[in-house]
């Protein structure tokens, strides 16, 4: 027997809506977690019925999603958007204008093919680089970032995690599936008439305010020395034309001749085997350079490692404050002949350790990147020198797979576009095939997964079906209709699309898009107007969020990295609402016409 009689579930499961974005707007918890607690609510209550639970597994979208996740993730891990970002500060100091809007037309266009909440997590690193270079506050270009990514991500289904579930909503609710491309017409419109009004807009309304801290660096930067050895196809080349030394992860800041250190000229030098560089280099390229035949990285004097290859690994350590005075270098700490290590690199918060990586004079909290084999790390943690060894955040880039991940990603796009399998099934077979081929591994794959938003999906489609289940939908139609039955058509979007606006500026938009969703489709069949423009309605409006920081997840990506406040997206952000809302009404009639066919 149920906990709530019938007749009063209607009421109150919409009494527990209502509570569930109160508790959203709070942010007391994260949102996955209150939607799993209103999720498990609606089943204890008996409002979703325990046998209709595990059709929420069924649903394309939360797979979808995960999926583009980790594709998003090899794109990454093969240096794909690397090769993006140093092509683009490249051409930045000679066309910065130019380059700017290349790079934000770019991220729009990336975010329609690619998930849009990993590529502004991807690019936030090299926009604030590229602002540096160009002597722009990063908030200047943080906020476009999210802006074009956001209109970037209307122009496919799966550009945005919200379009993807819209449609997944709307297919239980019996509408015919969405393709690929089919809003593509109403996103182009967006992403023009937006791109158009950002860049009138953001010179006058844009903060100009630095950030604080080094919130462009996504990995550690480490002194190290690069060695050039026999068979390297850069010998010969002048080193401004060697490309393993030339990427932006890498800064060569001298060459040794003998015990001196030469830093002028230094991209005219011709390169000769067993030339010696100072470098400063982030994490991920050190391993990359690693990895390459006929490059030698770190300290080369001292024992040889103990073990074959395949037996070392590469971790990161800490100098204590007992063996960290300003007398000990990193030559004279010796982890070669004690412990097996070769030093690959060295860190100092804020500052360069020293001239080159052998006579660099150790501080406490100074980073030491290491490479030996397990046991010898085991005796370098026993002799108390360096603590918190721990496995580097950047792993070597594979760029000779770049190629297939790439491929993966247009077979996807490609497939789906001409509607030849389900997009679920497409990009979980695009998973495998850059697993196989070693794109990236399997728990940097996994790891690239945002699980919160998985599960956010998962329980908010729980609660969507317990709405169904007790007629709440119904009672929120029938309550609508008569206010909405008597607007002509385009006034029905105009308050259907400023409802889902307003709603997801305060709540995530994830959950308004599925409660929304079937209110859609109900008015829809109510009012005799095609529901698949409503749906569209709901997509477009749950999807161009401006005006806050917590109503889209790339909003709030940036609204850490710039250091902005609030405020700042109010001031863009509501004339942005309006001219795309504006925009969105008077072009999906046209694309989905009103009256069903």
């Amino acid at each position: 027997m149920p906990l709530i009689p019938a007749e009063l579930q209607p009421l109150v499961a919409l009494a527990g809506l209502a509570l569930l974005f109160v508790a959203f707007v709070l942010e007391r918890h994260p949102p996955d977690v209150t939607a799993t607690g209103a999720a498990a609510l609606f089943v204890l209550f008996g409002l979703t019925p325990p046998e209709r639970v595990l059709e929420v597994f069924s649903n394309p979208a939360p797979i979808t999603i995960a999926a583009m996740f980790v594709i998003s993730g090899a794109l990454v891990r093969t240096g794909l958007l690397d090769a993006l970002a140093a092509l683009v500060i490249a051409r930045a100091e000679t066309r910065p204008v130019v380059a700017v809007v290349v790079f934000l037309g770019a991220a729009l266009l990336a975010s329609g093919i690619v998930n849009n909440t990993p590529v502004v997590l991807i690019l936030i690193p090299v926009i604030i680089r590229l602002a540096r270079s160009l002597g722009l506050a990063e908030t200047r270009l943080l906020i476009p970032l999210s802006y074009a990514a956001v209109l970037g991500g209307t122009l496919t289904l799966i550009g945005s995690s919200t379009n993807i579930l819209v449609a997944g909503v709307a297919a239980q609710h019996g509408l015919a599936p969405f393709s690929i491309f089919e809003i593509a017409p109403v996103g182009l419109a967006l992403a023009l008439v937006g791109g158009v009004a950002l860049a009138l807009l953001g010179p006058w309304l844009l903060p100009d305010r630095r950030a604080r801290g080094d919130a462009g660096m996504s990995e550690t930067t480490f002194l190290t020395e690069i060695r050039l050895l026999e068979g390297h196809p850069g010998l010969g080349k002048p080193l401004g034309e060697v490309a393993d030394l030339s990427r932006p992860g890498i800064r060569i800041t001298a060459r040794r001749e003998g015990a001196r250190l030469r830093r002028s000229n230094l991209d005219e030098h011709v390169c000769a085997a067993g030339d010696v560089f100072v470098a400063l280099a982030t994490t991920s390229e050190i391993l990359t350079l690693r990895a390459l035949p006929g490059v030698g990285v770190g300290l080369q004097r001292g024992a040889g490692l103990r073990g074959g290859e395949e037996d070392l690994v590469v971790a990161e350590a800490m100098v204590t404050p007992t063996h960290g005075s300003p007398r000990d270098t990193v030559s004279q700490l010796s982890v070669g002949y004690r412990y097996g290590l070769r030093v690959l690199g060295a860190h100092r918060q804020g500052h360069v350790p020293g001239p080159d990586l052998g006579s660099a004079r150790l501080r406490p909290a100074d980073k030491l990147l290491l490479e030996g084999t397990a046991q010898g790390f085991d005796r370098l943690a026993q002799g108390g020198e360096l603590v918190s060894v721990t496995r580097p955040s950047g792993r070597a880039y594979r760029r000779r797979r770049a190629p297939l991940a790439l491929l993966a990603l247009c077979a996807v796009v490609g497939l789906a576009a001409f509607e030849l399998a389900p997009i679920s099934l497409l990009a979980l077979g695009a998973v495998a095939a850059i697993l196989l081929c070693r794109c990236i591994d399997n728990d940097e794959a996994w790891g690239s997964i945002d699980a919160g938003i998985v599960v956010l999906i998962l329980a908010m489609l729980v609660v969507g079906i317990g709405l169904e289940e007790t007629g709440t939908v119904a009672l929120i139609v029938d309550t609508l209709a008569p206010w909405l039955e008597g607007l002509p058509p385009i006034a029905l979007l105009a308050a259907l699309y400023a409802l889902t606006s307003l709603l997801t500026e305060t709540v995530t938009n994830n959950a308004v898009a599925v409660v929304v969703t079937p209110i859609a489709v109900g008015l829809g069949q109510q009012t005799g107007i095609d529901p698949r423009a409503l749906v569209v309605t709901v997509m477009m409006g749950a999807s161009a969020s401006f005006a806050t920081p917590v109503g889209y997840q790339t909003n709030t990506l940036v609204y850490g990295a710039g250091d902005y406040r609030f405020v700042d997206f109010l001031k863009i952000g509501l004339p942005m609402n309006i001219i795309v809302g504006l925009t969105a009404v008077l072009v999906i009639p046209l694309v989905f016409p009103l009256t069903q066919g």
